[in-house]
């Protein structure tokens, strides 16, 4: 398992690329609406992005899930968290490959193996991704307080 960290110094906001060396297939987490330097540090490593997920719906900064969707077809993993005020409204309108996570909810997207969790905080729809490698726990991201 390949885990790298992206920071953005301007918007004090953390992506993270997660990837399987065997497969070649990497996940980020909470990518900026810029994703050339995602797809250049997969390439660097020698992985593809074939999914991508958020912790949360984003108010402080551009997600760039879609671009990623629009423009390489990458599968989406989202939250289904939330009120009607927090939800993912655009992947429902458009040809996305997605999924809606609720609590608890994995998706075989890319080895490692994914599961959110919906953990009590301020507000639902801020979950936890947890990867996991055959099995066993490997690591944890929290979109909030952890």
């Amino acid at each position: 398992m390949l885990l790298r960290q992206i920071f953005d110094d301007k918007l004090a906001q953390y992506a993270y690329l997660v990837g399987c060396q065997a497969t070649g297939e990497a996940l980020i987490i909470d990518p900026e609406r810029d994703i050339d330097r995602y797809v250049e540090l997969a390439e660097s490593e020698g992985l593809t992005i074939t999914a991508v997920t958020e912790t949360h719906i984003h108010a402080d900064f551009l997600s760039g899930a879609r671009e990623f969707a629009e423009r390489f077809g990458t599968k989406l993993y989202l939250s289904d968290e939330g009120d009607a005020n927090w939800k993912y409204e655009w992947v429902k309108d458009g040809d996305y490959d997605y999924e809606l996570l609720k609590d608890r909810a994995g998706g075989s997207h890319a080895r490692p193996h994914a599961r959110a969790h919906d953990l009590p905080d301020h507000r639902r729809g801020r979950g936890r991704r947890r990867a996991d490698r055959d099995g066993e726990r490997r690591l944890r991201l929290c979109g909030g307080p952890g």
